[in-house]
């Protein structure tokens, strides 16, 4: 059985999606698979599915979620009554987020090391794991609340697909798909910064200046700040023509020393840790 959240909620077996009656039992679903086994307590449940003024009914109704739930596990999970609340425990299936987790956090791993292939491959088999909006068909409780930081572990995750791809010298190849992003997310400074690199690397350096431009203004204009250390030391390195020298390291922090053996084409030495991975 799959457990998905990374898209619309739901449970699927042989590839079949099983049909679940309304919002709130996809809520419930959601709610206790991000609880990662630990007990959610009723008032939490609550809040998740009505806000902070739920019915004086709602531990009643949630025990009717919760059996209508248990009709669709069968034995491949069980939600267990504990206390005052309720836990989710799986048993043979595999729950979308946990396994875009457990990739994610791989994939940072083999960046820090330098083993830029194996990175790329394992971010970019997490990202593949998502089928659009995360958390569609719950409650607008729940999304508010859980939403910002799932869609948060994607970006970091995409970002640093995108540093193993560049320190790969892939820099054609992924120029249009930063050029695209830097649009959806004009204020993330990091691939600002990726694409500006990009762009140099295909010999574009002025239009690399100028999306360095466009940033600093709307950062301004927008948020009233300067460009943060990712921008403005890659636009000092590509200035004074010295982004060679700062090699692959420049697009995943501060690395363990190499291991024989790593995968990177880049020349270079010294880093540019402005361009960090996310840390576990």
């Amino acid at each position: 059985m799959e457990f998905r959240i990374l898209g619309p909620v739901g449970l699927w077996l042989e590839n079949k999606e099983i049909p679940l009656n309304g919002t709130k039992q996809r809520t419930m679903l959601a709610a206790l698979l991000l609880a990662g086994g630990r007990v959610l307590p009723d008032h939490r449940l609550g809040e998740a599915l009505w806000g902070r003024n739920p019915p004086g009914t709602y531990q009643a109704q949630i025990y009717t979620y919760a059996s209508r739930l248990r009709q669709h596990l069968e034995d491949h999970a069980e939600i267990v009554r504990k206390g005052s609340g309720y836990l989710l425990r799986i048993v043979s299936g595999r729950f979308d987020y946990s396994e875009f987790d457990a990739l994610s956090r791989a994939g940072h791993a083999a960046l820090r090391r330098r083993r830029y292939g194996h990175a790329a491959d394992l971010l970019r088999a997490a990202l593949e794991l998502w089928r659009g909006p995360t958390l569609t068909d719950v409650t607008e409780h729940l999304g508010e609340t859980e939403r910002p930081s799932i869609e948060e572990a994607y970006m970091e995750t995409l970002e640093s697909r995108i540093s193993a791809d560049l320190a790969l010298a892939r820099h054609v190849q992924i120029t249009s798909e930063l050029v695209g992003l830097v649009r959806a997310y004009p204020l993330r400074e990091r691939l600002r910064a990726q694409l500006m690199l990009a762009l140099y690397a295909t010999d574009r350096q002025a239009d690399a200046f100028a999306v360095f431009h466009e940033g600093r203004r709307q950062l301004e204009d927008e948020l009233g700040v300067d460009p943060g250390p990712a921008l403005r030391h890659t636009y000092q390195a590509i200035l004074t023509g010295s982004v060679d020298e700062f090699g692959p390291e420049a697009f995943t922090g501060r690395p363990e020393p190499a291991p024989a053996g790593g995968d990177s084409p880049w020349r270079g030495g010294a880093l540019l840790t402005a361009l960090g991975t996310r840390q576990p």
